[in-house]
């Protein structure tokens, strides 16, 4: 009788005491397979490009700011369009291009501020002129079917990944 061991498995893995828990699953290459956190970040940081990208591109910060003398001259000469009015900010678009006002290329879509203490005669002005006006108000009012999911949607959504948690935990 030898009171031979039996073979490790390979010699850099430690023989296994009763009791202790296995070692976590390695890849191929050798190493242990972390949590997916590497892809989620991947994807959130694509998403948040994609996002980032679609804002950009969708913007209309493209149009240069001429002051608001400028667009009284423009719309006094007839040579204004169409306006869109929400609060006292003013976009437009002209009739013919102008030289922007820092003087590099012309413009034919514009913003302007209307200032608090500008006189009340704009109303006739863009009328006389046949400019078409879209206007909103500052504050856009939601129904009671929008309010409602609004406020609770985020409980709901809490208290469904609080159950989610406490089950997953329960389980072992």
């Amino acid at each position: 009788m030898s009171n031979a061991a039996p073979p490790r498995k390979a010699p850099d893995q430690p023989w296994r005491t009763e009791g202790t828990p296995d070692e976590p699953p390695r890849r191929p290459g050798g190493r242990r397979m972390r949590g997916r956190w590497w892809g989620l970040l991947v994807t959130a940081v694509v998403v948040f490009l994609v996002a980032y990208g679609a804002l950009s591109y969708y913007s209309t910060g493209n149009e240069p700011t001429i002051s608001y003398t400028e667009f009284s001259r423009q719309v006094d000469a007839g040579n204004v369009s169409k306006i869109y009015s929400k609060g006292d900010a003013i976009q437009g678009q002209l009739k013919s291009a102008r030289a922007k006002p820092s003087g590099s290329g012309t413009y034919t879509k514009f913003k302007t501020q209307r200032p608090a203490f500008a006189d009340d005669k704009l109303w006739q002005s863009l009328s006389s002129h046949q400019v078409t006006v879209t206007a909103q108000p500052v504050v856009q009012e939601r129904g009671l079917l929008s309010n409602l999911l609004l406020s609770l949607a985020p409980i709901v959504i809490i208290v469904a990944l609080w159950v989610f948690f406490a089950r997953r935990i329960g389980s072992g």
